[in-house]
């Protein structure tokens, strides 16, 4: 027997009666909702908006117990990320991004960081996180992001705030006792027990202790190059960096490729960039220069006496680059900053420059140094490279020190005043003209 949707019959109905059909297709529509709700559920965390170019940002000085500002840009919206400090989680703020996909927290160094490089990670902590970037899984979550610090010790840069040291003062002389003659020979109370045999002298005649005034002083490391910006021409040894066509690095700004932009006067050389017709379409001309091709050298000292100005999207530099390189890797950042104002996104602060050594592709050692009216006023930056260490100064104070993956490439000097890079863009309130004026250059041997 056959229910036919209304009675029983003896075969099995060849079509399925009208009530029959309006069942299955209920059935067949109750099936459908889940496989539409659970779907889409199974597949987010593949599903979300990938961030092109995620900026990361971090300013402050990195000293045990201090604080960093750890900023981003371009990321994923509206996603719960976690920081961690050399892989740990313990004490380390969290922060979720905005629908803009920006997010700016507080980090504090822990007071037992030893003055060396360490690693601030971001994690996910949300599914919609894992779409951002290259990833690595460690312990609590997705790697989106990192950046190594350096934590520097205070005790090895000159206290600017320190008291003078005070020679110590001599206790006061007995009044009683009778005063001395400085041109008396001096007695000594004699022996009680003198040797019986005495020594006879010794024939070979001692150093005299006193320095000879007449020996010339130590002249110190070689000068090997030396651009003192006097004249009116720029040094023959600097060349533009890119030829015709090539606009360069910076996103907002085409470095031309005759030096346009570089005038040397009053004892300056300048790069001026500004608003302009550029060949390749960008809104801001501006200049680069180096000596690629002509001066190289391999360890020894690197100074630069620089002035660069403040503004959202602005971004000057002095770094090494290799010997026959016009790129990294390795790449030796002795300075360089982004000063947009505060409150501004995307940058560092207008009091905080950076010093990095880039020696892979996505890996660098990183140090945020702050220091007062950084921008529009002239500063020493200096670089004392070693077969062991990389040690950075700004106007003779230590800021930062790198002794792993120490570069042995012979190197060659590039100053630059770019503008926009990945999450730091140029806007309406970016000055025109701006100006980066170099007093000097000078390279000694090691």
């Amino acid at each position: 027997m056959f229910w036919d949707g209304t009675r029983w019959v003896a075969e099995r109905p060849a079509t399925p009666t009208p009530i029959v059909r309006r069942r299955g297709r209920l059935v067949d529509w109750l099936a459908t909702v889940p496989v539409l709700v659970l779907v889409p559920l199974l597949f987010s965390p593949f599903l979300s908006v990938r961030a092109a170019d995620p900026a990361l940002s971090v300013t402050g000085l990195p000293v045990a117990g201090g604080k960093l500002t750890i900023a981003g840009a371009s990321w994923p919206t509206r996603t719960s990320l976690q920081l961690t400090w050399d892989g740990s989680v313990s004490a380390m703020p969290s922060a979720r991004t905005s629908r803009t996909g920006t997010f700016s927290t507080t980090l504090t160094v822990p007071a037992a960081a030893a003055p060396a490089p360490h690693v601030i990670a971001i994690l996910s902590s949300g599914k919609t996180g894992k779409g951002v970037g290259a990833q690595r899984t460690v312990g609590t979550g997705t790697v989106l992001a990192s950046v190594t610090v350096t934590v520097i010790d205070p005790g090895a840069a000159p206290d600017p705030t320190a008291p003078p040291t005070v020679a110590p003062t001599r206790p006061p002389a007995d009044p009683t006792a009778p005063p001395v003659d400085p041109t008396a020979t001096p007695t000594r109370a004699p022996d009680p027990t003198p040797d019986p045999t005495p020594k006879p002298p010794d024939p070979t005649p001692k150093p005299d202790p006193t320095p000879d005034p007449t020996a010339p002083p130590d002249p110190g490391p070689e000068l090997t190059f030396a651009a003192e910006c006097g004249g009116s021409t720029l040094d023959s040894r600097f060349k533009a960096f890119y030829g015709p066509g090539d606009p360069g690095f910076a996103l907002d700004v085409d470095f031309l490729s005759n030096l346009q932009q570089v005038d040397v006067a009053n004892g300056f050389c300048t790069i001026t960039a500004k608003r302009m017709s550029t060949p390749s379409g960008r809104p801001y001309g501006s200049g680069m220069f180096a000596t690629f091709g002509n001066f190289n050298q391999v360890y020894g000292t690197w100074a630069a006496r620089i002035r660069y100005p403040a503004g959202q999207g602005v971004w000057p530099a002095f770094f090494l680059l290799p010997r026959g390189q016009m790129g990294p890797f390795p790449e030796i950042d002795i300075f360089e900053a982004y000063p947009a104002p505060a409150g501004a996104g995307g940058g560092s602060g207008l009091n905080t420059i950076v010093q990095t050594l880039h020696y892979g592709p996505g890996l660098n050692h990183y140090t945020a140094v702050s220091i007062p009216n950084m921008t529009d006023q002239f500063h020493v930056h200096k670089l004392v490279w070693t077969p062991s260490k990389l040690a950075f100064y700004v106007d003779g104070n230590l800021t930062s020190v790198i002794t792993a993956h120490v570069p042995d490439v012979r190197m060659y000097p590039v100053f630059d005043l770019a503008l926009g890079a990945p999450g730091y863009r140029i806007d309406s309130t970016t000055p025109t003209p701006l100006k980066m004026d170099i007093d000097w250059v000078r390279v000694w041997a090691p």
